[in-house]
C-alpha cells in the first residue's frame, strides 16, 4: 500500500523488511525511517492442554531438517526457549502519540 501511494507509512519487523529487500524490488520504492531496538519475535502459542515441549521439539527438528540454504533463505537459525517472564519484560515501543510529543 505504501509503495502504491495508498498509505503513508507501514510498520514492519526487521525480518519482513530483510525479506522484502532480498526478494522483491519494493526496497527501491520504500525507505526505512526509524528502527526500534531488537526484540524477540512473536512467540509460538498453543492451546491449554497441549504438550508445548513436544510441539517446540517438533518445530526445532523441522528447522534443523531444513537445508542450510533454506534456513539462510528464511533467516532461521533455530528455536530459542525464552521464559514467559523474560519475554514479557521487554518494553513495548512508544506509541505514535508519545513519539509525536517528543519531537
Amino acid at each position: 500500500a505504501v509503495a502504491d501511494g495508498r498509505a503513508d507509512l507501514a510498520s514492519l519487523d526487521a525480518l519482513i523488511w530483510a525479506l522484502l529487500c532480498e526478494h522483491t524490488d519494493l526496497s527501491l520504492h520504500l525507505r526505512e525511517v526509524a528502527k526500534t531496538p531488537p526484540t524477540p519475535v512473536l512467540p509460538y502459542i498453543t492451546a491449554n492442554g497441549q504438550d508445548a515441549g513436544r510441539i517446540a521439539g517438533a518445530v526445532a527438528a523441522a528447522i534443523n531438517d531444513l537445508s542450510a540454504s533454506d534456513r539462510k533463505l528464511l533467516h532461521l537459525k533455530g528455536l530459542v526457549d525464552i521464559p514467559p517472564e523474560q519475554y514479557l519484560s521487554v518494553p513495548n515501543p512508544p506509541t505514535p502519540k508519545a513519539l509525536a510529543t517528543t519531537n
